[in-house]
């Protein structure tokens, strides 16, 4: 996969804390992350339901779907659904699918990628969720200060 773009992260069991830093793919005709059955296996992962995917010839696929917590660019993302899959061969952990990059900006300029988090998706206790608060507190009190000075 040439040209790939590949992200380090954190995959955690929310149910036991469990970690694994990771490289995930960024995979944008994906409409679900995935991880490898391998990570869901030794972080010991239950599965939360299954679902049927098409794979890449099209033909259903019935796969468990995982929720694991993310930390991801500098952001802790809770509860994302991710779907089991044998990524043994494709050397990655997993794939981020639309489920997260809807989350963010993925920018492809040539064969340089960037992808950031927006602050306000962040899990609380991050840097970001800090900052959307102070944003956030910033805004009500001059929505309360126009308010109170207006005739």
């Amino acid at each position: 996969m040439s040209g790939a773009m590949t992200l380090q992260a954190k995959i955690v069991n929310p149910d036991t804390g469990q970690s694994k830093d990771a490289d995930f793919r960024i995979d944008t005709g994906a409409d679900i992350s995935a991880i490898c059955l391998y990570y869901a296996e030794d972080l010991a992962l239950k599965p939360k339901r299954f679902t049927v995917v098409s794979d890449a010839d099209g033909e259903p696929l019935d796969v468990p779907v995982f929720v694991v917590d993310l930390a991801l660019s500098g952001c802790y993302l809770r509860n994302v659904e991710v779907i089991g899959l044998d990524l043994s061969r494709s050397n990655c952990a997993g794939l981020i699918g639309d489920n997260v990059l809807d989350k963010g900006i993925l920018v492809r300029d040539g064969n340089s990628w960037s992808f950031t988090i927006r602050e306000n998706v962040c899990a609380a206790g991050t840097v970001g969720a800090e900052t959307c608060l102070l944003v956030f507190g910033l805004v009500l009190g001059m929505a309360v200060t126009l308010l109170l000075t207006r005739k």
